[in-house]
């Protein structure tokens, strides 16, 4: 309808990752951690260029992590992330959905959370290789790293985001239809149910 089921969806996710980081950050032995966030880094590199190449769709990745992901909750269940395996395979799952809205300030917290623990925890001798692909991707995405302090003023603005509106006509009727402002939404009119995607500009 307006996109509000995929900032629900972008809300639950970034609670999951946080739960998966919190555990690989405090609880992995320091092997663990090293070796996941170093896999995260490179997994979300091999798979961007699948992408980019054309040898898969945004689409086909997020499927192929969500059965890899969900094979883990099933054997697992709610203490999936309890698991080093399951949490760099949840955590890999994630990046990609945030990739899908980055545009939103939660998805752009949410990939910056992700980019730090590789960063900070990655294997020392691979430290160097992690970087580059952090620091590349943080140029493309346009995401830069969020020092100490700024992280608050970014969550106050996504809030702002999620509340703000505007009125969109609908093309084929001109019904006015109050949609989120500043967002990419798939939007069905409720009077013609004519249905169509748009950037949502602000008022």
């Amino acid at each position: 309808m307006f996109g509000f089921g995929k900032d629900k969806a972008i809300d639950f996710v970034t609670d999951d990752v946080e739960k998966c980081i919190c555990y690989l950050t405090t609880e992995a032995s320091n092997v663990d951690r090293q070796q996941k966030a170093t896999l995260i880094a490179n997994t979300i590199r091999h798979w961007l260029e699948q992408i980019v190449t054309g040898k898969a769709s945004q689409e086909d990745v997020l499927e192929l992590l969500k059965k890899q992901k969900n094979s883990f909750l099933s054997s697992l269940g709610k203490d999936y992330y309890k698991n080093v395996d399951g949490s760099a395979i949840y955590i890999c799952w994630c990046f990609f959905v945030f990739l899908l809205s980055h545009e939103t300030s939660a998805s752009k917290i949410g990939i910056n959370r992700i980019f730090d623990l590789c960063e900070r925890y990655c294997d020392p001798d691979a430290k160097e290789a992690v970087l580059e692909i952090t620091r590349q991707l943080r140029l493309d995405l346009k995401i830069p790293a969020i020092r100490v302090g700024q992280e608050q003023k970014v969550q106050e603005t996504a809030q702002k985001e999620a509340t703000t509106n505007t009125v969109i006509r609908c093309p084929k009727c001109s019904q006015q239809c109050r949609v989120p402002a500043k967002k990419t939404l798939e939007i069905t009119c409720p009077k013609c149910k004519h249905n169509w995607t748009q950037w949502t500009y602000s008022n």
